[in-house]
């Protein structure tokens, strides 16, 4: 909703997280109208909340693969709450404080300490979940393909002279050398 949207994608999943205002009734914003907050809208009528109403903000990212065909990702949204303070001496964005006149409710990522921390947030408690599953992703693929390199490579050696124990036994190598080769070549590549 807000102008500074957070973008991102990780996994074939592209994020999009905004700071939206919140309403005492909880409803979230979900857009503008001639100077109000929408919170719903029903065909063309808008359900709007004055800014002023604004009693804070949540983090919200919408998450959609870029591929069809794939299982919906459920959209995320922050537990933490950025109360609104009526004191501009009580703003303190690292402890989900924030002063904003009612012309920024929409916007408050303008203010750069509000957008540091949004990001830190997004970032700590999204992203990082997504990057971690897309590493997790990525080693597993590794591994399969390592796995299939591994049984061809014992099929392989089955093939030629390793399989005869003399052959392995002069080749120079360590005898736990040896007798790993042994037992991979006489029980196959699951040894």
């Amino acid at each position: 909703m807000s102008s500074k949207t957070l973008e991102l994608e990780v996994l074939g999943v592209h994020h999009s997280a905004v700071l939206v205002p919140e309403f005492e009734s909880g409803y979230r914003g979900i857009g503008e109208h001639k100077g109000r907050i929408v919170v719903a809208q029903l065909g063309q009528v808008c359900m709007t909340r004055h800014p002023r109403d604004v009693i804070g903000w949540r983090l919200a990212c919408r998450c959609d693969h870029v591929k069809k065909g794939r299982p919906p990702v459920k959209p995320w949204a922050s537990e933490q709450f950025w109360a609104r303070v009526e004191c501009p001496g009580d703003h303190d964005p690292s402890n989900f404080k924030v002063f904003a006149p009612d012309e920024l409710t929409v916007d408050v990522t303008e203010l750069d300490d509000i957008a540091s921390a949004v990001e830190s947030l997004w970032q700590r408690n999204h992203i990082q979940n997504w990057t971690a599953l897309a590493r997790l992703s990525t080693a597993i693929r590794g591994l399969n393909t390592a796995q299939l390199e591994f049984a061809a490579a014992v099929l392989e050696a089955k093939d030629t002279g390793l399989a005869e124990p003399l052959v392995r036994s002069t080749m120079g190598l360590r005898p736990d050398e040896v007798d790993h080769l042994d037992r991979l070549l006489t029980d196959g590549a699951n040894g």
